[in-house]
Protein backbone atom coordinates (compact mmCIF):
# COMPACT_ATOMS: atom_id res chain seq x y z
CA UNK A 1 0.00 0.00 0.00
CA UNK A 2 2.09 2.95 -1.29
CA UNK A 3 5.52 1.31 0.28
CA UNK A 4 3.68 2.52 3.57
CA UNK A 5 3.13 -1.29 4.99
CA UNK A 6 5.02 -4.50 4.56
CA UNK A 7 3.28 -7.76 3.04
CA UNK A 8 2.17 -10.28 5.81
CA UNK A 9 0.77 -9.88 8.96
CA UNK A 10 3.63 -8.33 10.99
CA UNK A 11 4.68 -5.03 11.26
CA UNK A 12 7.54 -4.11 13.66
CA UNK A 13 6.54 -7.20 15.18
CA UNK A 14 3.01 -6.83 15.96
CA UNK A 15 0.08 -8.31 14.32
CA UNK A 16 -2.21 -6.71 12.47
CA UNK A 17 -5.89 -7.00 12.41
CA UNK A 18 -8.03 -7.42 9.45
CA UNK A 19 -9.78 -4.33 10.98
CA UNK A 20 -6.99 -2.31 11.13
CA UNK A 21 -6.31 -3.01 7.60
CA UNK A 22 -9.78 -1.99 6.50
CA UNK A 23 -9.31 1.14 8.83
CA UNK A 24 -6.50 2.28 7.01
CA UNK A 25 -7.75 1.07 3.17
CA UNK A 26 -10.88 3.51 4.09
CA UNK A 27 -8.65 6.27 4.81
CA UNK A 28 -6.61 5.90 1.93
CA UNK A 29 -9.75 5.69 -0.50
CA UNK A 30 -11.58 8.05 0.88
CA UNK A 31 -8.87 11.07 0.66
CA UNK A 32 -9.19 13.51 -1.95
CA UNK A 33 -5.74 13.62 -4.26
CA UNK A 34 -4.91 16.27 -6.28
CA UNK A 35 -3.92 14.32 -9.28
CA UNK A 36 -8.16 13.11 -9.19
CA UNK A 37 -9.60 16.86 -9.21
CA UNK A 38 -9.23 16.67 -5.71
CA UNK A 39 -12.30 13.78 -5.90
CA UNK A 40 -11.57 10.79 -3.34
CA UNK A 41 -10.67 7.54 -5.40
CA UNK A 42 -14.10 6.21 -3.93
CA UNK A 43 -15.55 8.63 -5.69
CA UNK A 44 -13.95 8.53 -9.07
CA UNK A 45 -14.55 4.19 -8.90
CA UNK A 46 -18.47 4.79 -8.73
CA UNK A 47 -18.28 7.44 -11.35
CA UNK A 48 -16.76 5.59 -13.92
CA UNK A 49 -18.81 2.08 -13.03
CA UNK A 50 -21.68 4.31 -13.27
CA UNK A 51 -20.87 5.79 -16.63
CA UNK A 52 -19.93 2.41 -17.59
CA UNK A 53 -23.35 0.69 -16.92
CA UNK A 54 -25.32 4.17 -17.90
CA UNK A 55 -23.91 3.49 -21.62
CA UNK A 56 -24.86 -0.33 -21.84
CA UNK A 57 -28.04 -1.74 -22.74
CA UNK A 58 -30.08 -3.87 -19.99
CA UNK A 59 -30.26 -7.39 -20.97
CA UNK A 60 -33.89 -8.15 -22.17
CA UNK A 61 -34.79 -11.57 -21.02
CA UNK A 62 -37.13 -13.70 -23.55
CA UNK A 63 -39.54 -16.47 -22.46
CA UNK A 64 -39.65 -19.02 -24.71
Amino acid sequence: MNGRYVNGRQFNGRTILDRQIVEVQNKLNNRPRKVLGYKTPTEVFFATITQTYSAVDPVVAVDS
